[in-house]
Parts: structure tokens; C-alpha cells; sequence
């Protein structure tokens, strides 16, 4: 039997009671893994033909069941290696969206979001979520080689996205002592954060000390990635150099279904 996307079905009948059996099991396990691969190539080239578009919710499993003639199985089969792979992200609550297969960043060099995006040929965009002053920690004195008794930064708070996708939660920290009181003037508009710093960089070379972790979304990033409390994550952290003094530190929350780090071995 086929579906309307040429896909068989799996509705196979066994005799019971000592009858002949109609279909040997062995035949019958190869040909429900054959068929929900049939149904996940068949969804991945809608996906990439932009018949489901990005951001954009799936059909309920009982209405792909129908579309495309197969059990709910093998639907959940597909859709659970079609969000392995990266093609979709499941809301708790929500649904199933499309999303795109994640982004690759090699660990080699010293990168920006909005290149990698081009790379990869994505729209990436960035939105201004807050800008406020705030004082830090001892151990963020530590990392901003900060000797100021109550020192400041101004935090900016931006969302990266990949399309109508939000990919990562940025959170940028100003020393005022080296940026004074930023406001969101100053970082509003394309490449605005890049020609603040740069305007104090004087073309100077940059080097960065960069870390990598594992952690959980909390209740802001859930709320601006449009995902699942406590997914998981990575986190970037990032303090750029100047002279070999601390400019600036960058924390990036990011959604790790959309961007992979990776490194090259020989």
C-alpha cells in the first residue's frame, strides 16, 4: 500500500491460532527500517525544497501519518533521526519546527557569528535585548584584570539568529573604566558593537582566551531561544587582549542543536 508520497506502508497481516504466517518477522523489521527512511528522506527534501521553511511548525504525527500512509512509529522514527540530524527542534508544549542542520566553527581561529552564518549562505541577524551597568563579580575583576574597588561594566544583552531561528544568547561585558557608560545608541544599528570596540582597539592586534562548556538553559535563554527549560547547551566564554591586558569579555549561551565547534586532528 502507498502513501501520497510514494512511501509503503506497514500494514502487514499475521495469522494467528496455526495458520500460515503471512510475512517472515525478518522480512517484516527490514521493511518498517526501509520505510522510515523512505519517510525521513522524503521529509528532509521538503525541508531543504522549502516546503516546510525554517521556524516553521510541522503537521501533528496523526496528520503526517495520513500525508504521508504510515504508522505513527515510524513517523516518530523519522522525525526523531530528522532532529538528531539537526533538521528539526521539538517545544516542549509546542510542537515539532524546522530548523537547519548546525553550524560547524572550527576551533583553529578566531571567528564572528555573522561570518560563519556567510559560510554556511544564512541570513544572520542579531536583536538588541538590554544594555545595563552593573558591578562585577571577584572573579570577573579577576578575568578583566579589574583593580577598582566596586568596578563596573556595561552588559549588553543581544540574541543571534539564524534566519527567524534565535541560535545564541550573547551577553557582551564594557569595562567603564575603558568604555565608559555605554547606551543602547551606541550599539544599536549593523556592526555597531564591532566599531565601538574597534574604536578603542586603534588597530592594534586582538588575541582571545577562549573556554568551552556544557550547561543547561535557564529561564531568560529558554524564554529568547524558544526552547525547552534546562536543554542543553554549550557556553562560550571569551576574553579578548589588547597589549596583553583584558579588553572585554563576551559569554555566548548557545543552542547546540544550531552550532558545533570542532577540531581538526593530525
Amino acid at each position: 500500500m502507498l502513501g501520497q508520497y510514494g512511501c509503503y506502508t506497514n500494514d502487514y497481516k499475521v495469522s494467528i491460532g496455526g495458520l500460515r504466517m503471512q510475512a517472515d518477522l525478518k522480512a517484516v523489521r527490514r521493511a518498517d527500517s526501509r520505510l522510515y527512511q523512505q519517510v525521513m528522506h522524503k521529509m528532509r527534501q521538503m525541508i531543504l525544497d522549502g516546503t516546510y521553511r525554517s521556524g516553521e511548525r510541522l503537521p501533528t504525527e496523526s496528520a503526517l501519518c495520513e500525508l504521508f500512509g504510515v504508522s505513527r512509529i515510524t513517523i516518530r522514527r523519522a522525525l526523531g533521526q530528522l532532529e538528531y540530524d539537526g533538521y528539526l527542534k521539538r517545544v516542549q508544549g509546542s510542537g515539532t519546527y524546522v530548523s537547519r542542520p548546525a553550524m560547524e566553527q572550527p576551533l583553529a581561529r578566531a571567528y564572528r557569528f555573522e561570518d560563519i552564518f556567510a559560510e554556511y549562505g544564512y541570513s544572520g541577524t542579531t536583536k538588541l535585548i538590554q544594555v545595563r551597568q552593573r558591578i562585577i563579580n571577584l572573579a570577573e575583576r579577576q578575568e578583566l584584570s579589574l583593580d577598582e574597588e566596586k568596578p563596573r561594566v556595561s552588559e549588553i544583552t543581544r540574541v543571534y539568529y539564524n534566519g527567524d531561528t534565535p541560535v545564541a544568547v550573547e551577553y557582551l561585558d564594557l569595562p567603564c573604566s575603558i568604555f565608559g557608560e555605554v547606551t543602547p545608541q551606541q550599539v544599536t544599528g549593523e556592526d555597531a558593537v564591532h566599531r565601538l570596540i574597534g574604536s578603542h582597539t586603534l588597530g592594534r592586534a586582538v588575541t582571545y582566551r577562549e573556554s568551552i562548556g556544557a550547561c543547561s538553559l535557564g529561564n531568560k535563554e529558554t524564554r529568547l531561544l524558544a526552547a525547552n527549560y534546562a536543554a542543553a547547551a554549550l557556553s562560550v566564554s571569551r576574553v579578548a587582549y589588547v597589549d596583553e591586558k583584558p579588553l572585554y569579555k563576551v559569554r555566548r549561551i548557545i543552542d547546540a542543536q544550531h552550532y558545533r565547534f570542532v577540531i581538526k586532528l593530525s
